[in-house]
């Protein structure tokens, strides 16, 4: 009785260890692009509630590459969409935005 509760215990480890090395071997794999195109595969990883956070920091960190990108982006659309709000008030005749409606608003700070 004992020895098949070890052996049912050596299973269970045995088993537990194996699925965290192939569940590390997927993360890396999808992390660092070795699987292919997996881009639907990586949002679904990032989704998941304990795994997902930590995916994100690993293989997607926050960078001030991608800040900087975003920001340069947000302002660069927000200088067009001013041009063209300014043509269209100046063909209606109406008055121009003051200053402070010319204020690019993040959508973090709303």
């Amino acid at each position: 009785m004992l020895l098949a509760i070890c052996v049912a215990m050596a299973g269970v480890v045995k088993g537990g260890f194996l699925f965290l090395m192939v569940l590390a071997a997927v993360l890396f794999g999808v992390g660092t692009g070795a699987v292919g195109d997996v881009e639907e595969l990586q949002e679904a990883l990032s989704a998941l509630p304990l795994i997902g956070n930590v995916y994100r920091r690993l293989f997607n960190p926050t960078t001030f590459y991608t800040e900087e990108a975003r920001t340069i982006f947000e302002e660069s659309i927000h200088r067009i969409v001013l041009d063209v709000v300014a043509g269209v008030l100046t063909i209606a005749k109406m008055t121009p935005l003051t200053e402070a409606q010319k204020e690019l608003r993040r959508v973090d700070e709303i």
